[in-house]
């Protein structure tokens, strides 16, 4: 089962129809229909009535719908979770630099007293 698999399912079933979810998807319609039948092999049963203008939900459809929209959802959540500790963690990195070069420039202030007393002048800057 592949999650474009389930996207493509869950399109057909908000709009209604092959044409108007492979429009929504960005596929061609072909290529739609071949991923449903190849969820529907694996699944062991018709997902759709394919009727002449609209494609509607069978009984497996229908149990399968909800299971669907929630591995949707939750592969959704993971990667927004993903993304939040990546940018945490990039934080941290950042204030880990930040603090270090805070370091380092404490010692180049050490440094810049014993180069005042011999009578030169460094003048330190931090950007922002």
């Amino acid at each position: 089962m592949e999650i474009h698999q389930l996207r493509y399912f869950c399109a057909i079933a908000k709009h209604g129809t092959f044409t108007r979810a492979a429009e929504a998807e960005h596929v061609a319609q072909p290529s739609l229909s071949q991923q449903i039948l190849k969820l529907e092999d694996e699944l062991g049963g018709k997902l759709f009535y394919r009727l002449p203008r609209a494609a509607k939900l069978t009984l497996l459809g229908e149990s399968f719908l909800p299971r669907a929209l929630t591995i949707l959802q939750e592969i959704c959540d993971t990667k927004a979770e993903a993304r939040r500790l990546v940018d945490l963690k990039r934080c941290q990195a950042e204030q880990e630099v930040a603090a270090s070069v805070l370091s380092d420039d404490l010692h180049c202030a050490e440094g810049n007293n014993e180069l005042a007393r011999a009578g030169f002048y460094l003048n330190l800057r931090k950007s922002a």
